[in-house]
């Protein structure tokens, strides 16, 4: 359902947020965090910074050498320094 708003409108920052929610409560790990950058490289303050702290937050509950972790750290530090 949310997935079938989101190509209507995929600018909608609300909608990819509860549907990266959805994804890291269900522990589809990656696509949780890809839904998150998507957000984050649209708009980095979006929400008082909520996509930024929603990973950073979620880096820390998983193992540092987790592959998600690894690859999601090195998407945003290149997002955040570019």
């Amino acid at each position: 359902k949310i997935i079938n708003k989101l190509k209507i409108d995929p600018l909608d920052k609300k909608l990819r947020y509860e549907l990266a929610e959805l994804y890291l409560s269900s522990n589809d790990i990656k696509n949780g965090f890809d839904e998150l950058l998507i957000i984050y490289d649209q708009d980095p303050q979006w929400n008082d910074n909520a996509a930024k702290s929603k990973l950073l937050e979620q880096f820390e509950l998983l193992v540092f050498n987790d592959p998600n972790v690894i690859e999601a750290r090195k998407k945003l530090s290149s997002m955040m320094f570019k």
